[in-house]
């Protein structure tokens, strides 16, 4: 599978649940977590927020009941330019990454926190795994005559893909066309969204942006080593996924490393 000089990755996510909600993190994290996330992510923030427990009506017409809410911290912690996040609630842990470089450099930050985390919170339990990556392929620069959107993306982005725009009756008109397909293999899931959506909508479309956002994440009950072979697993799916979704353009563009 190839590699690349450039990228068009603009958001990588990985997200880990709990099981229950870790009490202790309601209104405090150990020093031992905090000094680990501090040395890769150097910008410190608290945050206040109202956590809140709703009874769930079966009748459409009743709406649901706030039957407790209490505060709570959450844990922020940002790169020196705020190019990635790293959070910790009482209920998850998450990690962002705005400027990606490589899988490697993108885990081992969290992988490091997420360590210290279970050591000194051993209660936690994990549930959900969830790994996504969001590919923006912009051509805003580009001064190409566009006789139509399909026929300006199918040179880059994968005819299956595409179809959508060519049932569009006024290319001029277009606002938005975004699409998924959702697979089920067993043991994990995937979220495939793909398409043009328009940070400008709902005015018509001018800007050469084509999204290819893969989601990938499983439920139960894991361990550190199942966490880890699942990212593996994850993280060689979404490269699978957004391999097929493009053309050798694209890879020109890109530029192949052999």
């Amino acid at each position: 599978m190839s590699s690349y000089a450039n990228h068009f990755l603009t958001n990588v996510i990985l997200r880990i649940d709990f099981v229950s909600g870790e009490s202790q993190l309601k209104t405090e994290l150990s020093n031992a977590v905090k000094e680990i996330c501090i040395k890769h992510f150097p910008i410190a923030e608290e945050k206040k927020v109202e956590i809140k427990e709703f009874r769930i009506s079966n009748n459409p017409d009743i709406q649901s009941t706030i039957i407790n809410a209490e505060a709570a911290l959450e844990w922020h912690f940002f790169g020196k330019n705020r190019e990635k996040e790293l959070c910790i609630t009482a209920s998850n842990i998450f990690v962002e990454f705005k400027a990606y470089s490589s899988f490697k450099e993108f885990k081992e930050p969290f992988w490091e926190v997420l360590s210290q985390l279970l050591i000194t919170y051993p209660d936690i339990k994990l549930n959900r795994v969830g790994l996504r990556y969001i590919d923006q392929i912009s051509m805003v620069g580009d001064k190409a005559l566009r006789k139509s959107w399909v026929s300006y993306w199918t040179k880059y982005i994968s005819a299956p893909l595409i179809q959508g725009l060519a049932f569009a009756d006024d290319d001029a008109s277009l606002t938005r066309q975004m699409s998924s397909i959702e697979m089920n293999y067993g043991d994990h899931m995937l979220r495939f969204q793909y398409g043009i959506h328009n940070e400008d909508y709902p005015a018509p479309n001018k800007k050469r942006v084509f999204i290819l956002d893969t989601d990938i994440y499983a439920v139960g009950l894991f361990s550190l080593d199942d966490i880890d072979a699942n990212l593996v697993i994850f993280h060689e799916k979404a490269k699978s996924w957004f391999e097929r979704a493009i053309k050798d353009a694209l890879r020109k563009k890109m530029g192949v490393i052999e």
